[in-house]
């Protein structure tokens, strides 16, 4: 009689790498091997069944972790800096005071010319300055270091001085923020040593309080040094 094929040991042997739980019913009910074999070969399936199973979580959960790893290097977390209050407020004073700085520099220019009648710059220095006198914060005081123009005489030099005095101030505080301007004139003099250096002939100070007291359409320069709140002459303009 021929052998049913579920008894081959070919087909048994098949079952147990394909599907051992099939496998290994058909190895105990076709009694191919001793008993002591059927038990040796089912613990060591059973065994090796239990180690695969045992194995798998742990490789998916390392090359998880491995991916997430690689991912995290891949787009690293940018933490932006957070700008301290008092930095962004100094930044935004002195980006006021460099527009304000421009706009009195241009001012100067156009109302004095860039130029003196000498081919020097008009603007030998100029200061912007909070003005600390004042309950006003953001209150500016102006001091400009000018050079004035050279003319016939003396009295024509102080009156061109003067002159453009009066039109600066009228310019200047036409801006809000400046509350006190102070004007420098410079002019080359020469000591008794023939040394010929630049210094200070003139000083006209204003608060706005005293310019805005002035009526300019009828105002006698020659009252300023009785109505400045800041005035200075060199002799050298008194000859």
């Amino acid at each position: 009689m021929k052998e049913p094929l579920y008894r081959r040991i070919w087909f048994i042997i098949l079952w147990l790498v394909l599907f051992f739980p099939i496998g290994l019913v058909l190895m105990w009910i076709s009694k191919k091997w001793t008993r002591v074999t059927r038990t040796i070969i089912t613990i060591g399936v059973i065994t090796l069944a239990i180690i695969g199973f045992v194995k798998t979580p742990d490789s998916t959960t390392t090359a998880s972790a491995d991916e997430t790893k690689e991912e995290g290097k891949a787009e690293p977390v940018v933490v932006e800096e957070e700008v301290p209050k008092e930095n962004e407020e100094q930044e935004v004073k002195e980006e006021t005071k460099a527009s304000l700085d421009q706009s009195i520099t241009k001012s100067i220019n156009k109302v004095a010319g860039e130029e003196t009648n000498m081919d020097g710059k008009r603007i030998k220095e100029l200061e912007i300055n909070d003005n600390m006198g004042t309950e006003e914060g953001d209150d500016k005081i102006v001091i400009a270091s000018l050079r004035a123009d050279d003319n016939f005489s003396e009295s024509y030099i102080k009156a061109g001085i003067e002159d453009d005095s009066s039109r600066l101030f009228e310019k200047l505080f036409q801006n809000e923020e400046v509350s006190n301007v102070v004007l420098d004139w410079y002019f080359p003099l020469v000591d008794q040593s023939g040394n010929e250096e630049e210094s200070v002939i003139n000083t006209i100070g204003m608060t706005r309080e005293t310019f805005e007291k002035i009526k300019w359409d009828n105002f006698n320069r020659d009252n300023y040094p009785n109505i400045a709140d800041d005035y200075f002459i060199h002799p050298v303009l008194n000859k």
